[in-house]
């Protein structure tokens, strides 16, 4: 969960940008798989990404994109992550 691995509550973030969480070096990423993800239908490959932890640092996720339903808005996709900071 969003707590245990970011120790963020879910309400916190629900209607946050993405910008506010992950570090900006990895929102390109994001920006290039994110369409491909909602045109196929289909799981983009996994992304390393900075994320900020509540207490300000951040923290390695691996996490792979998919989509809900191949709509268009960004509800409409789910991101599944595990934290691998002790990897990298």
């Amino acid at each position: 969960s969003v707590e245990r691995i970011l120790g963020h509550q879910s309400a916190e973030i629900l209607y946050r940008g993405m910008e506010d969480y992950i570090h900006p070096d990895d929102l390109p990423a994001i920006a290039r798989d994110l369409p491909r993800v909602r045109e196929r239908s289909q799981p983009a490959a996994p992304l390393l990404l900075r994320v900020r932890h509540h207490d300000g640092s951040w923290r390695w996720l691996e996490s792979v994109m998919s989509s809900l339903s191949g709509g268009a808005y960004p509800h409409d996709v789910v991101v599944n992550s595990r934290d691998v900071t002790e990897r990298e």
